[in-house]
């Protein structure tokens, strides 16, 4: 399983991918956090279950 760091900014003004920044992607989301997560993120990035 590959691993990939990223770097969340929550509450920006539009959902965007910055790029990558000293080894980890920086992306910016509109979502407000939950318990201190970025669950919309972690939504979208999960693997799809199989029919």
């Amino acid at each position: 399983m590959a691993r990939l760091k990223l770097h969340v900014t929550q509450r920006a003004r539009e959902d965007r991918i910055i790029g990558w920044r000293e080894g980890s992607l920086r992306l910016k989301v509109r979502a407000r956090p939950e318990k201190g997560r970025a669950n919309e993120l972690r939504r979208l990035l999960a693997p799809a279950k199989p029919p």
